[in-house]
């Protein structure tokens, strides 16, 4: 359920910039890595609690995320796509290489209290029904209108009014904060982080899936997808090859 939930809120995520505004993104895996290594960070070297490090691995991730938007918004289609994806990867490279995160041999979570599962769970439901209703009421506002505009449209969106920057900026700011959440629980739940992993591509092919499988622009489709696939994942995991 845990695993569930998280993959649920993930699949919104990715669904509200592909599905719903036409940002087809390859590389949210970096904001699951960077607030990975956060948390790993700041309870490990710097001895913090574990919500500190939740809370500095969302700030870095929508600071990179605005950081990227002045660069990513001035593509579109598949250059944006693999532009994305091509950042992930240099950033995969480079905590590979940087010394201060023990390179390639990862880091591990050190919290004084390691959370119950019950506690994850908790914890990981909380944050998937958040992102179901921050998604849910952003949709039908005026913003959510315009989002939806400039997915069938972007020049004719604004030609009309909607401000394409603005509204690609709150839309990727919204799911770099959600999806490093995400991460930074998906850290507490393993112990430890990796470059290979956390930065692997193998996140976004799981949020595509589950968007795909249940639904593309539609609220349900994530929910719905990420039940199958967790489920799949879990059941499939016994049949080497097949999974």
């Amino acid at each position: 359920m845990f695993k569930i939930f998280l993959y649920i809120t993930m699949g919104t995520m990715w669904n509200l910039m592909s599905g719903f505004t036409g940002m087809t993104s390859l590389g949210q895996q970096v904001f699951i890595g960077i607030a990975g290594y956060s948390v790993a960070v700041m309870t490990s070297t710097y001895k913090m609690s574990m919500w500190l490090g939740l809370l500095v691995g969302a700030v870095i991730g929508v600071v990179f995320a605005l950081i990227l938007s002045f660069v990513l918004f001035r593509m579109r289609g598949m250059y944006f796509a693999v532009a994305t994806w091509l950042i992930a990867e240099a950033v995969r490279l480079w905590f590979n290489s940087w010394a201060f995160v023990k390179q390639g041999a990862g880091m591990t979570v050190a919290v004084k209290q390691i959370p119950k599962v019950r506690e994850l769970y908790i914890y990981a439901l909380t944050l998937m029904i958040i992102a179901l209703v921050v998604v849910f009421a952003l949709l039908r506002t005026k913003t959510g209108l315009g989002l939806t505009a400039m997915r069938d449209d972007a020049d004719a969106s604004s030609s009309v009014g909607v401000n394409i920057f603005k509204s690609k900026l709150l839309c990727y700011l919204i799911c770099s904060v959600f999806i490093a959440l995400c991460g930074g629980l998906f850290a507490l739940q393993k112990g430890s982080v990796l470059p290979s992993s956390s930065f692997g591509i193998d996140w976004t092919v799981a949020m595509v899936f589950i968007v795909i499988l249940g639904g593309v622009g539609t609220m349900a489709g994530p929910i719905l997808g990420g039940i199958i696939y967790v489920i799949l994942s879990e059941f499939l995991a016994h049949f080497p090859g097949w999974s």
